[in-house]
């Protein structure tokens, strides 16, 4: 532990950032973790479940047990669902729109193609022939 509630907390799984530092700065007060899982699902992930073992608290003082409540998940689903009409007006792909993957990786027309293999090199003895 380090001050103020933070933590320091070591993950040797598979990551799925590419970052090369396994150490993860957790936050109990503040309810962070530098893996950002903590705060894009705001349920505490992997790296503070373990630093508030070592602080030896309550798990679910770590999330708002309101907001991941039984009776908030049936409020959430509680409303009909009209899905779109068959017979309304179609709908079109719009190709114009470019993502910024599309952008990234959109491949330059020059009329050039890519090299071919090297031709193998031929014996000598094979050349000459009666």
């Amino acid at each position: 532990p380090c001050a103020n509630g933070l933590y320091m907390v070591r993950y040797l799984g598979p990551t799925r950032l590419k970052i090369p530092d396994s150490w993860r700065h957790v936050s109990l007060v503040d309810w962070e973790c530098t893996c950002q899982d903590w705060q894009d699902q705001q349920f505490p992930c992997l790296h503070a479940i373990h630093a508030s073992e070592l602080e030896q608290r309550r798990i679910d003082s770590l999330y708002d047990t309101k907001q991941n409540s039984i009776e908030n998940y049936l409020a959430c689903y509680s409303t009909a669902f009209t899905p779109w009409p068959v017979d309304a007006s179609s709908i079109t792909l719009d190709t114009s729109l470019k993502t910024p993957l599309d952008l990234f990786y959109t491949e330059e027309v020059t009329g050039r193609r890519k090299p071919g293999p090297r031709p193998k090199k031929k014996n000598k003895e094979a050349e000459v022939l009666p």
